[in-house]
């Protein structure tokens, strides 16, 4: 599995189509198609990819076997505050279905695993919509626990309703 960063135009414009094959699929069984659209607009579209990179210091990469794009990840690392260590916020790890089931959702923790203890950083967290019980289920596998649940309005009317998982490092 190669990890490729994402940082021009073109590489932005790809994770932008990827999300919205890989949400209008994934979530299409979860959501309704009105707020798909609006979430990928709001938070996929290479524009909002491109200023979560330059103005938000998130990273993307695409996650690659050989020549084929398998899925991409997006991260944050968070400073926490006064009492509370530094973690790193799993943003977006998607797959596409044709690809899934071949280890890209492990070997993405266990990168992020490895970037933690690099850069000193305690735990990993996300958030995960309550229905997904596919992804929920992967990412116990993977060591996550439910940390806390969370209702978050998102505009336009639309909410998340998920999980925040955690997993220490």
């Amino acid at each position: 599995m190669e990890f490729v960063s994402v940082l021009s135009n073109m590489q932005i414009a790809e994770v932008a189509a990827l999300a919205d094959e890989i949400w209008r699929e994934h979530y299409g069984k979860i959501l309704p198609e009105g707020q798909i659209a609006y979430m990928l607009c709001r938070f996929q579209s290479a524009d909002a990819i491109r200023a979560q990179i330059t103005e938000e210091k998130y990273s993307y990469y695409l996650l690659r076997e050989g020549d084929e794009t398998l899925g991409y990840l997006g991260f944050c690392r968070k400073n926490g505050g006064k009492d509370e260590p530094k973690g790193v916020f799993l943003s977006k790890l998607y797959v596409k279905k044709s690809c899934r089931g071949r280890g890209a959702a492990r070997s993405a923790v266990h990168f992020l695993n490895r970037l933690c203890l690099e850069e000193g950083y305690t735990y990993l967290w996300l958030t995960v919509n309550r229905g997904n019980t596919g992804s929920i289920a992967c990412y116990q596998k993977l060591g996550f626990s439910n940390w806390y649940e969370q209702r978050a309005e998102i505009g336009g009317g639309w909410v998340m309703d998920d999980f925040v998982m955690k997993k220490t490092v």
